[in-house]
Parts: structure tokens; sequence; C-alpha cells
């Protein structure tokens, strides 16, 4: 679950510093939480 570390950082830049959001943050969000979901099992291609 370490692999997420970097999309809290950004949250909590978010909603405590104003810090903005661009649509590059969200996508690399989105690739980091899904490694994490594949790597832990938690997700699962298509076997």
């Amino acid at each position: 679950m370490t692999f997420v570390v970097p999309v809290f950082a950004v949250l909590y830049g978010v909603l405590f510093l104003g810090e903005a959001v661009t649509t590059w943050m969200v996508v690399c969000a989105a690739v980091i939480v899904c490694g994490t979901a594949l790597s832990t099992g938690l997700l699962k291609l298509g076997r």
C-alpha cells in the first residue's frame, strides 16, 4: 500500500495547501491505484 502515498500527497496538497489538480495528476493517480490493485490481487485480469 505504500505505492498509494503519492495519491494521498496530492490529495492533502489540494485540501490543505489549495494546490490545483491537473488532468495529468488525475491520470497518474489512476495508474498508481490500478497498479496497486493489480499487485495486491484486489483486481485480476481476465484469466
